[in-house]
């Protein structure tokens, strides 16, 4: 469930997100340097597979963050901050953007949103086992 629930928000967001409403900042930003491919979108699609089931198979080992709205939240947020560290200021470090500031703070919304969907969904429907 946690997996289906990881992939069902994070890829239509990702697609939406960047592909159809930012597209041309993401452009403008230096983000993508050409046309993206069915097999980037394929890539992408499994990348976030392994990624849903890896956090599915945490949340339900941890205790510590709580259960329901609250325990989803606090997992995902630590989830997203990790995720932000290693793509986001990964990426700006490595790669040439036109205006950092702005991309950074385009993505901090953008993982805020789709990650408190995250954590909200798996509050409610994926209870941790608690050992």
């Amino acid at each position: 469930m946690g997996t289906a629930i990881y992939t069902l928000v994070i890829f239509p967001i990702t697609a939406i997100w960047h592909v159809l409403v930012f597209q041309e900042l993401y452009t403008e930003l230096g983000y993508f340097k050409e046309k993206e491919t069915v097999l980037a979108a394929a890539a992408g699609l499994v990348n976030i597979l392994v990624q849903g089931f890896v956090l599915a198979a945490l949340f339900l080992r941890t205790h510590f963050f709580g259960t329901g709205f609250s325990g989803g939240l606090k997992f995902a947020g630590l989830v997203g901050a990790f995720y932000f560290s290693v793509q986001v200021i990964n990426f700006v470090v490595r790669k040439e953007i036109s205006d950092v500031t702005i991309f950074v703070l385009l993505e901090a919304v953008y993982m805020a949103f789709q990650f408190g969907i995250y954590g909200l969904l798996m509050g409610v429907f994926v209870k941790p086992r608690h050992v």
